[in-house]
């Protein structure tokens, strides 16, 4: 008997909105080359994305499994995210 094979997937659809989108604004201490006062403002907000995961854990005999994830994160603009996991665990 080898254990157990468990897929998974799961996907989200995430909506944010924020009613104070105001800028960034902060200061250097010490900088002689300006006042030191500095804003940010964002062009616009991403208010939708978009989060997907595929894993799979391996259940195997005497208390041992292991596992692998992958997940990823669409619809930012200019910015897309990967995140890979994986390891293992041990019943004791």
């Amino acid at each position: 008997d080898w254990g157990v094979w468990v897929p998974g997937f799961s996907a989200s659809m995430v909506s944010e909105n924020s009613s104070d989108y105001s800028p960034v604004e902060f200061s250097l201490l010490a900088d002689s080359s300006s006042n030191g006062e500095f804003s940010l403002q964002p062009e616009s907000e991403d208010s939708l994305f978009y989060e997907a995961e595929i894993n799979s854990v391996f259940i195997l005999a005497g208390g041992f499994s292991t596992f692998v994830s992958v997940r990823s994160i669409e619809g930012y603009e200019n910015i897309t995210a990967y995140q890979y996991s994986l390891g293992f665990n041990y019943e004791m």
